[in-house]
């Protein structure tokens, strides 16, 4: 089976929150980043997300000073046992510094190979 991705990831748990983008009064959302890449992450969550919305995602890297927020294209999701969820996010409209940040994520823990 051939990747379709066209940035390398890494299965990494970081923790993340995420909420309706553009809705300011919403609630954050916590879920857990199954793996991150340039292009996006794969996140596990007890909450739903409607398919095909976008999404604010603040992410706490452990290059990165203070998270950031990145918004983000819901792509698909899968549900899993227990009634958890785990949906494919797209990023949307990274600056240069958030892509550089993740970059150096990826090749770090691509290196070293996932926590246990």
């Amino acid at each position: 089976m051939r990747e379709r991705r066209q940035f390398p990831r890494v299965a990494q748990p970081f923790n993340t929150r995420y909420r309706l983008s553009g809705e300011m009064t919403t609630t954050w959302y916590a879920a857990t980043v199954i793996n991150l890449g340039a292009g996006g992450m794969r996140i596990r969550s007890a909450d739903p997300i409607p398919p095909d919305v976008l999404v604010d995602l603040e992410i706490q890297l452990p290059s990165a000073h203070a998270p950031f927020v990145l918004r983000g294209r819901v792509l698909w999701e899968q549900i899993q046992a227990a009634g958890v969820i785990e949906y494919g996010i797209a990023f949307l409209e990274l600056d240069a510094i958030q892509q550089i940040q993740i970059d150096e994520v990826v090749r770090f823990f691509g290196k070293s190979g996932p926590a246990a």
